[in-house]
């Protein structure tokens, strides 16, 4: 069973407090009183702000530049990402990102893959820059100020995070380019297939699968090549089935670019969005929604094309991907194509082509239908501006519209409107950091003013703005509080506090802050940083108390809150981790380097079982 970490902590606390462990409703649920929780849901509205004015779009495309190498590449990115990471939601700052690095990276040739999940971990590092820059450092403020211990000042581990982001910043710079084996060009190393056949797809590209059908006569007795799916599908598609009249076809010898086409014919096909949205208006070709839904729907002018991955509280969730009544009922939406969270990647190719295959069968099977997924990336055929509606709801991680429209890919400046709402969101942010550093007005205060008028001034819609509270954070906060407040009221803190110290204290100071450094991390892999620095405090409070080895309070309590923001160990520890894994697939660190590059794509033939896969490779002669 799968349960999402704010149902996993409001659950114990209520436990604790039926159970006794927590004296009064004050101890289990204050946490809804705490001004802290509620500036962390408050300040969400200010960076949907900020995100829907487009200010911080504005910002990197008029820094970013054409750099020639990746180490000047990654400074670039950093510069205008720290700051703004330092100021507001990383989630919102990276949801920008995301495109815009897409499209950058494609002007200076290099792959995306590389800039987007260590950006993530560079936004998470400087994000403790400032006591209101983060939620957990917030948290942390506020269990001081609630046990009545000295608090932070508002930058008073500044210098410890700028010192631990640029340490990161140039790890990264040095790193990924060792790791991930950045070639010269923009060409992605192919994967061999099994039984060394021709290429299946390249390492490192984000694929989907999709079902299409030829649906014109026109294209009925000509070959895969003549019939131009070949130009489209590119050179890192393939096409895993090929079904005529409900039967799969059997080909006997090499299928390639000669395999003639019968109308009606079925392709399943394991492809690039890029494909995808080609194929939509590709002639005499139908793209048939995996869900049963109908065809011609994504074709509608009053609908649009878009990218989503699944959170947890999305209705899909255990639903059919066969039955259209979740998809068509919740969000009016067909999907056109799927990216399970189980194939999100691949180490060997041999796992690739039978996970591909597999996958197909479940589709075809009505007894065995597959179920969506936390964590599934999904192209939708979906109602217009849902994109706009659901960017900051807790049913999807990540929201990007694909298709645009005529009018829209043919605007280049930003029009007067827009300018004036980015200035003003911009003017908005840079006060409230003005409030809150010169003490002026408090956080909850000031946050609330800048939300108020990002909406009077019309930065943000109404709806909008109530959409951005992110009530599975407030959940998770809450709950963690219940719980560390059971902790110490039970002892349970001075005991682990002493063990820690009777563990640690062979190693002095140093030890007992890389204790706590790795517990925060370890438990990040599981928990929201908030929750992480609820359920330790009052642990690094007592150790700080011991007698055994005491360590100053604010020096333990930095340790704990740098801690909290690196949430690197696994993808899917933070949101923008998990943002950046399902956008870009990380290649494998052992990179095939003797792999000839083949520039030009043709048919070739995979074995995998006892099947046969159909899958487009490319030839060393490059002959269509």
């Amino acid at each position: 069973m799968q349960c999402q970490a704010d149902v996993v902590l409001i659950s114990a606390t209520l436990v604790l407090r039926l159970a006794g462990a927590l004296d009064n409703d004050r101890d289990a649920w204050g946490g809804f009183s705490n001004s802290v929780v509620l500036s962390v849901a408050v300040l969400g509205i200010v960076s949907a702000g900020v995100h829907h004015t487009g200010v911080i779009d504005f910002i990197f495309m008029r820094v970013l530049g054409h750099p020639k190498t990746y180490f000047a590449a990654i400074l670039r990115l950093s510069l205008p990402a720290m700051p703004l990471a330092a100021s507001i939601s990383n989630t919102c700052v990276m949801g920008v990102m995301i495109p815009v690095i897409e499209k950058w990276c494609k002007e200076i040739n290099m792959p995306p893959r590389l800039f987007l999940m260590p950006m993530s971990y560079i936004m998470l590092v400087i994000g403790a820059f400032a006591i209101f820059s983060t939620s957990s450092n917030l948290v942390a403020q506020s269990l001081l100020m609630e046990r009545g211990l000295e608090p932070f000042g508002n930058f008073e581990i500044s210098p410890l995070a700028i010192t631990c982001g640029m340490a990161t910043v140039l790890y990264l710079a040095i790193a990924v380019p060792t790791l991930l084996y950045i070639e010269a060009s923009e060409t992605p190393t192919p994967t061999l297939s099994p039984k060394g056949s021709r290429p299946l797809v390249s390492s490192g590209t984000k694929l989907f699968l999709a079902n299409i059908q030829i649906s014109g006569s026109l294209l009925s007795g000509k070959s895969l090549g003549e019939s131009g799916l070949l130009t489209v599908l590119g050179k890192v598609a393939s096409i895993v089935r090929v079904e005529r009249m409900g039967e799969e076809v059997a080909i006997a010898g090499d299928f390639n670019e000669r395999f003639e086409l019968e109308q009606y014919d079925v392709l399943y096909i394991w492809t690039t969005t890029d494909a995808i949205l080609e194929l939509i208006s590709f002639s005499w070709v139908s793209l048939i929604a995996l869900d049963g839904g109908f065809e011609h729907q994504h074709r509608d002018d009053g609908r649009e094309v878009v990218e989503v991955v699944l959170d947890g509280l999305c209705p899909l969730v255990k639903e059919q991907l066969t039955s259209t009544t979740m998809l068509d009922g919740a969000y009016g939406a067909n999907c056109l194509a799927i990216r399970p969270c189980s194939m999100q990647h691949f180490q060997k190719p041999e796992a690739q082509a039978s996970e591909v295959r597999t996958f197909v069968g479940l589709l075809r099977d009505q007894k065995k239908a597959y179920q969506f997924h936390i964590g599934d990336n999904l192209i939708l055929d979906v109602p217009r501006n849902f994109a706009a509606d659901y960017q900051n709801t807790t049913h999807f991680t990540l929201v990007r519209r694909l298709s645009q429209d005529e009018e829209e890919s043919g605007k280049g400046d930003v029009g007067e409107a827009q300018y004036r709402d980015m200035m003003v969101s911009g003017a908005l942010l840079v006060m409230l950091i003005i409030l809150v550093a010169s003490n002026t007005m408090p956080l909850l205060e000031a946050a609330l003013l800048s939300s108020f008028l990002m909406v009077l001034l019309g930065c943000l819609p109404q709806k909008k703005a109530f959409s951005a509270i992110n009530l599975r954070i407030v959940l998770t906060i809450v709950g963690a509080f219940g719980i560390a407040k059971a902790v110490n009221k039970t002892n349970l803190a001075a005991v682990m506090a002493h063990m820690t110290c009777e563990l640690l204290a062979p190693f002095g100071s140093r030890g007992i802050y890389a204790g706590i450094f790795i517990a925060t991390v370890g438990l990040g892999v599981v928990f929201h940083c908030t929750a992480v620095v609820s359920l330790l405090f009052p642990i690094v409070v007592a150790i700080s108390e011991s007698d055994n080895l005491p360590v100053p309070l604010h020096e333990a309590m930095a340790v704990l809150m740098m801690g909290a923001t690196c949430q690197v160990l696994s993808p899917v520890s933070y949101q923008t981790n998990i943002m950046d894994a399902w956008q870009k697939v990380i290649p494998s660190p052992t990179p095939q380097k003797n792999i000839q590059h083949l520039p030009v794509p043709r048919v070739t033939i995979v074995d995998v079982g006892d099947e046969t896969t159909y899958c487009i490779g490319r030839s060393k002669d490059g002959d269509a």
